[in-house]
């Protein structure tokens, strides 16, 4: 019987979690252990998603991967001297401590952290029924599930690269108009070109505008145009002043005997163009 519980993310899940050696699901316990410890001992801390996020941020920017209290005493302190955190200014401090997930009392803050990472490592895990469906996979859909997995990271990762490129191509034409209706053109274009949109490189996109520029079908931002044809504008005036041989050039022939041989040089270059 094929699987039928697995999505993609669970199976994910699943596979890193059956990863996991010995050390690092100990780890993962002392870590959860030492979360609700820390909770418990310290009630002015909100449990908002907003306050989770800037610990949890500030975990991994530390390298931390499996955060003891240390680690999240830390984190709070450090936030909280920011003036990031939600605190509850009102909460007090507690004289025991009473463990949720035991229901145990405890005397002293060390005891509490002692006894419930005593408690997380001797307990035995809980099998969802996502793990159970994990393990009871046949190999042959598993190999296929690995193989999906995998070229679904890669096309990811190429999406990624391929957003980067045109976006990197978007900054050198200001005159094109990042809408819906040339993306969607660009992505028509690319596919005929034999591109995926996946996979898709600075000079793909160069090609595939230029293609629908000349059929007149990009829609061009045109005071970007003006700028460009300005800009060309001026070039051409400023060649065709410096220009020698021409009605511009004002050099007389005494003066030319005057000229560096860099600047003969350059003459002759531009006369005999």
């Amino acid at each position: 019987m094929g699987s039928t519980i697995l999505d993609e993310k669970q199976f994910a899940a699943a596979v890193n979690k059956a990863a996991l050696t010995n050390a690092d699901r100990q780890a993962a316990a002392i870590s959860k252990a030492d979360s609700y410890s820390f909770q418990i001992a310290h009630p002015e801390y909100r449990r908002t998603d907003k306050n989770n996020q800037l610990v949890n941020r500030w975990l991994t920017l530390q390298g931390i991967t499996n955060p003891t209290y240390p680690d999240f005493a830390a984190a709070v302190d450090a936030l909280n001297a920011e003036g990031l955190l939600e605190i509850d200014k009102t909460a007090k401090a507690p004289s025991t401590y009473k463990s949720p997930v035991t229901g145990r009392t405890y005397d002293s803050l060390d005891s509490l952290i002692a006894q419930e990472r005593h408690a997380a490592l001797n307990t035995a895990p809980v099998i969802s029924d996502e793990e159970r469906e994990f393990d009871n996979m046949p190999f042959d859909e598993f190999q296929a599930r690995i193989k999906d997995a995998v070229r679904g990271e890669q096309l990811k990762a190429n999406g990624l690269q391929t957003q980067k490129n045109g976006d990197a191509w978007i900054t050198l034409h200001p005159e094109y108009v990042d809408s819906t209706h040339n993306a969607h053109l660009m992505k028509m274009q690319l596919a005929a070109n034999g591109v995926s949109d996946n996979n898709a490189s600075i000079e793909d996109y160069e090609i595939a505008a230029q293609q629908l520029r000349d059929a007149g079908l990009l829609t061009l931002s045109k005071p970007a145009l003006a700028k460009q044809h300005a800009a060309e504008v001026r070039r051409l005036a400023t060649e065709a002043i410096n220009t020698p041989g021409t009605v511009f050039d004002n050099t007389t022939k005494e003066e030319m005997y005057d000229l560096p041989l860099e600047e003969v040089r350059r003459r002759a270059m531009l006369s005999n163009r």
